[in-house]
């Protein structure tokens, strides 16, 4: 198996286990099948697209937050997002006596 099959697979196998996570069930109910079919196909064309090298030295100039909010803004900042205030909120699943509901064996 080359290794460009090999990254396909693997992209595949993440996506779909990605998707079961955010409840993208793999039947064709609602539309989810052929949801799950564009992203997959899309997210394999973007395996192959070559991208501009980024440049690093950008970065040796830039002081990176290390408040967690500020850090946040920050990325979002750099990522051409709406002018609006960011906020940051976590979340987290408290569940007695049950394992991390995406947990993999």
């Amino acid at each position: 198996m080359n290794i460009e099959v090999s990254m396909e697979h693997k992209v595949r196998e993440e996506l779909l286990h990605s998707l079961c996570e955010w409840g993208v069930s793999r039947g064709t109910r609602d539309g989810h099948g052929e949801f799950r079919s564009i992203a997959i196909e899309e997210a394999l064309v973007n395996l192959h697209v070559k991208k501009k090298p980024f440049n690093y030295k950008i970065l040796r100039t830039e002081k990176f937050p290390t408040d967690m909010n500020e850090a946040y803004e920050h990325i979002l900042r750099q990522e051409n997002v709406p002018d609006d205030k960011i906020y940051a909120h976590t979340n987290t699943l408290e569940m007695e006596g049950f394992l991390n509901p995406f947990w993999r064996r």
